[in-house]
């Protein structure tokens, strides 16, 4: 089966990531870091609602009622004005796949992690929505699904989608060990459960086995649904209108480089297993420990939800990686090499994830 994660952003073309900055408020490589999150966050909430009594068919319906042309050089339609109309139908398509206080939660996450205002959070998934349900659209009439069959394709997915969610990001949405609860549950839906088959064991690459940092709950998601419960069209198209703040470029930027030194981290202290390994693990846990010290300088910079977002992230590391730093100074041979970097990591990560 192909990689439906590698064929929904091969539907980005350039042209459209140039347009896509400048509506968000942000550079070209922060709107391409964003679409590159943003894209399988919304196709695991897809898995999610697949996976629910009557979920298929929900899903099944909205692929079909997807717009063919939003597939076709959406870069141009929106130099042409179409912009607009485009974002509402895929608002509209959001609220009805997961309901108006699922959507609006889903909008305010995605926002949250990514350092964006709400209404170019707004604006981002009101472009991209169509474009993946086309995108579905297209798979599914080319191997003859029916919505079951659709269902099942997006199911039998998950391993790449979780993969290429950045670190963290399943946590703020909430999503379950089985992805099953994503977004749908802060709609006030009880969850129901149903077996997704069996979960391989790969770190990052399965929804039935995350890392320990991966499998926290934030609250940040029920403030945010309980903020905007009450949120309308209007209270949409206004947020729109409202451009995000000034530091949403470095927040996102921020988010993006602690989840990646955090990646750094553990890949290197997994790989440690006697003095030589320990040895080789060493130039790259020292300079993420002084990635770890930068972030801690440039995070007492940012805006009070901003820094608590980036705490978020780093509480949720901080169990996983406190238990590999133990491991590893337990390893004959290890410790004596590592210890002083393994401390500087450990007070670095315990900093950031402090209130």
């Amino acid at each position: 089966m192909a990689d439906l994660v590698a064929f929904a952003m091969s539907q980005f073309a350039p042209p459209l990531i140039d347009r896509l900055g400048p509506l968000l408020g942000i550079n070209r490589d922060g709107a391409e870091r964003v679409l590159a999150g943003t894209v399988p966050a919304i196709l695991a909430a897809l898995a999610g609602l697949a996976a629910r009594p009557g979920g298929p068919q929900k899903l099944a319906s909205s692929v079909e009622a997807s717009d063919p042309a939003a597939l076709e050089d959406v870069a141009r339609r929106i130099d042409g004005g179409e912009q607009q109309s485009l974002i509402d139908r895929g608002q509209s398509e959001l609220q009805t796949l997961f309901g108006g206080s699922g959507a609006t939660a889903f909008t305010s996450s995605i926002a949250r992690f990514f350092g964006l205002g709400q209404g170019a959070a707004s604006t981002l998934l009101g472009l991209i929505t169509p474009i993946l349900l086309g995108a579905l659209g297209r798979q599914q009439t080319a191997q003859g699904l029916d919505a079951q069959g659709l269902a099942d394709m997006l199911r039998g997915q998950r391993d790449r989608i979780m993969a290429a969610l950045p670190p963290g990001l399943g946590k703020v949405l909430r999503f379950d060990p089985a992805l099953e609860t994503a977004t749908l549950e802060m709609a006030g839906q009880k969850p129901q459960a149903m077996a997704m088959g069996p979960a391989s064991t790969g770190i990052n690459t399965s929804f039935g086995q995350f890392p320990r940092w991966l499998m926290g709950l934030i609250a940040a998601v029920i403030v945010a649904l309980l903020a905007y419960w009450g949120w309308g069209n209007q209270g949409v198209r206004e947020a729109r209108e409202t451009p995000p703040p000034a530091s949403s470029t470095t927040t996102l930027d921020l988010n993006l480089q602690l989840s990646s030194t955090i990646d750094t981290v553990t890949n290197a202290l997994k790989g440690v297993s006697d003095e030589s390994s320990a040895k080789s693990a060493l130039p790259p846990l020292a300079d993420a420990s002084a990635r770890l010290e930068k972030l801690r300088g440039l995070a007492d910079e940012l805006p009070a939800d901003a820094k608590s977002t980036l705490a978020g992230v780093a509480k949720g590391a901080k169990p996983e990686l406190t238990r590999l730093i133990d491991q590893v100074k337990g390893i004959e041979g290890a410790g004596p090499v590592l210890e002083p970097v393994l401390d500087q990591l450990q007070s670095g990560i315990n900093a950031l994830a402090a209130p």
